[in-house]
C-alpha cells in the first residue's frame, strides 16, 4: 500500500467516524487488528453492534479500472472481517446484534482544490 493510498484510507474513515457520530453512533474502536483482520471502524447505536468496512476512491479514473468500492469487499475479506468480529464480541462480552456494514466514500477534487466527499452507507452489507 502507497503512502498516498494510506492517506486517502485514513481520511475516509476519519470522513465516516464523523458521519457515524452525526446519525448517532458511538465510535468504540478504529482499525481493531486481530491476527487474521482488521476492522476498520467499530460503532454501536441504539441496536446493533457494527462493524465497518470503510473503502474510500479518489478518482474517477480509479473507480473505471476496479470498480465501486464496496467489490472490494470480497469472500475472503468478509472471513477476516467475521474473525475479528467474532473476537471483539467474546473478549468485550457484547450483547447487542451484530451487524457488517460497508460505508463507500467517493472524493472528488475540484479545480480549486477543493475535496468533494459522497458517503454511501450500506448496512447490513454482507450476503452469505
Amino acid at each position: 500500500m502507497t503512502d498516498s493510498t494510506r492517506s486517502i484510507g485514513n481520511f475516509g474513515e476519519k470522513v465516516v467516524c464523523n458521519y457515524l457520530e452525526k446519525n448517532g453512533y458511538d465510535i468504540l474502536e478504529r482499525n481493531y487488528l486481530t491476527r487474521h483482520g482488521e476492522i476498520d471502524i467499530i460503532a454501536e447505536d441504539e441496536k446493533f453492534i457494527v462493524f465497518i468496512e470503510v473503502k474510500t476512491r479518489s478518482e474517477t479514473e480509479f473507480l473505471l479500472k476496479y470498480g465501486n468500492p464496496r467489490s472490494a469487499v470480497n469472500r475472503v475479506k468478509w472471513q477476516h472481517i467475521i474473525y475479528a468480529a467474532n473476537t471483539y464480541i467474546n473478549k468485550f462480552k457484547h450483547k447487542k446484534m451484530p451487524r457488517l456494514d460497508v460505508v463507500e466514500v467517493y472524493l472528488t477534487t475540484h479545480d480549486d482544490g477543493f475535496v468533494s466527499v459522497k458517503i454511501n452507507h450500506i448496512k447490513s452489507a454482507y450476503r452469505r
